[in-house]
């Protein structure tokens, strides 16, 4: 498996640095890590070849040339496996003291349920994908969830226009739906 490190996560570093925020970016970058890591896991368990890992500023990345010949459920638990582990550390911690680790608790929770969200390229997308293809033909499965991914990043994208500028906590989600379009359209070449 080749691995890739984009220098830009070094701008990113001293941004969060500047920002007096550098702890958080950090655990960030550690569980996202750990998310890929149990995808890697359970891709090997299912017989897939990994091809590489990229860690970038946003996190960490992982491509595989197949999946083996495992289909369906397996898949399935593959792209579940990385949002599982972070609700499995996230749980853990918040049961032992969720005062003193509460940057960690939040921070996987938010990893989980934000690939938990179903639009391609996320996690969820891909498990949707994979039970549209249980259901139906694999162009059919495929044409619906990138109707739905479309649909859904337009409702996110565009909801920061529909709150008035003193309402702050809008804009992060807006921030993370407009990048969405971006990293969507860029991988499904669309």
């Amino acid at each position: 498996m080749k691995i890739e490190i984009n220098l830009k996560i070094i701008f990113a570093l001293i941004l969060f640095l500047i920002l007096n925020n550098i702890d958080t970016y950090i655990i960030f970058l550690i569980f996202v890590l750990m998310h890929e890591i149990a995808h890697l896991i359970v891709g090997l368990l299912i017989g897939g070849k990994p091809r590489k890992m990229y860690l970038n500023p946003l996190g960490v990345s992982l491509e595989f040339y197949s999946y083996g010949k495992k289909k369906g459920i397996y898949k399935i638990l593959f792209f579940l496996a990385g949002p599982i582990s972070n609700l499995i550390v996230a749980l853990i911690l918040f049961y032992i003291d969720n005062n003193t680790y509460y940057k960690i608790i939040y921070t996987n929770f938010a990893i989980c349920f934000f690939n938990l969200i179903p639009i391609l390229p996320l996690d969820g997308g891909k498990v949707l994908r994979e039970i549209l293809k249980l259901i139906f033909d694999t162009k059919i499965a495929n044409k619906f969830t990138l109707i739905f991914s479309k649909a859904l990043l337009c409702i996110i994208s565009f909801r920061i226009w529909d709150n008035d500028s003193e309402n702050k906590e809008y804009i992060f989600p807006s921030i993370i739906g407009i990048f969405m379009v971006f990293v969507f359209y860029r991988r499904e070449k669309i």
